[in-house]
C-alpha cells in the first residue's frame, strides 16, 4: 500500500506530505446482541498491523525527517512495522427505521477499546448519524455524520495518525 503521510498539526500543507510504502492487515470485528427495543451490546477483537513501513521510491532523503520517523522514535515505537491487538465493549443505540436506507431516527455508538502493544493505548471511540428530512415526503434527507476516536491514555500508531482522512 502507497500513502502520503503529513504532520500532525492541523495546518501541515499538502505539500508538505512524505510517501510511504507498507503492508497493512485490519480486523475490526464486533458482535452485538439485542437488549431492548433499540439498544444493543456486545463486544470486539481489534487487530492492526502495519508491515515493512518504509518511503515511497524517490522520498529516500526526506524519510529520516518524516512525520511518521519523527512521532515513532518519540514513543520509542519500531520503524519496521507496528501492530496491535484488543477488545473493545459496544453499546449501539439504533432508532433508524431502517439500517439500509434510513428516513428518520439516528444510530449513536459508544466504543472503548483496550488495546496492546509495546504500550498500552486505551481508545473511546463515538458516533453519531441524523437523518433530517429536507421535505415533506422525506425523500431529500440531509444525513448528519459525527465520528471521533479519542485515545485517552497511550500513543497510537504512528501511521495511523500521519494520514490525511480521505474526504479532505
Amino acid at each position: 500500500m502507497s500513502q502520503d503521510i503529513y504532520g500532525l498539526r492541523t495546518a501541515t500543507p499538502a505539500s508538505s506530505a512524505v510517501g510511504a510504502d507498507y503492508g497493512f492487515v485490519r480486523l475490526h470485528e464486533t458482535s452485538t446482541r439485542r437488549v431492548t427495543r433499540g439498544v444493543w451490546a456486545g463486544g470486539g477483537v481489534l487487530f492492526d498491523s502495519h508491515s515493512n513501513v518504509g518511503p515511497a521510491e524517490g522520498v529516500e532523503e526526506e524519510w529520516p525527517t518524516s512525520p511518521y520517523v519523527t512521532y515513532s522514535q518519540s514513543h520509542d515505537l519500531p520503524l519496521e512495522g507496528q501492530q496491535s491487538a484488543g477488545v473493545s465493549a459496544n453499546v449501539p443505540i439504533n432508532t433508524r427505521d431502517s439500517d439500509i436506507e434510513p428516513r428518520r431516527g439516528a444510530v449513536r455508538e459508544r466504543r472503548v477499546s483496550d488495546v496492546r502493544r509495546r504500550l498500552h493505548v486505551a481508545v473511546a471511540a463515538l458516533r453519531h448519524a441524523y437523518y433530517l428530512p429536507l421535505n415533506k415526503d422525506r425523500r431529500h434527507l440531509l444525513a448528519v455524520w459525527l465520528l471521533g476516536d479519542m485515545t485517552t491514555h497511550g500513543a497510537p500508531l504512528a501511521i495511523s495518525i500521519c494520514r490525511r482522512p480521505s474526504w479532505t
